[in-house]
């Protein structure tokens, strides 16, 4: 199956079970991006901070 008919069916799938497409979606580069935001977002989400470090300023003895 070639990419352009791979991606129309992916497309007709995700209307039919009520998914909403972005264009970044649709090129592979765009969603390249996307994917490295969300890594970076969910990176420092997990990083650290000063508060877990020093429990006693949260109350947390």
């Amino acid at each position: 199956m070639e990419y352009l008919e791979f991606l129309k069916s992916k497309i007709e799938i995700a209307k039919d079970s009520g998914f909403q497409i972005s264009r970044s979606e649709l090129n592979p580069d765009y969603f390249r991006d996307g994917v490295g935001y969300l890594q970076a977002a969910e990176e420092e989400i997990e990083a650290p901070t000063l508060f877990d470090f020093m429990p006693e300023l949260l109350g947390e003895t």
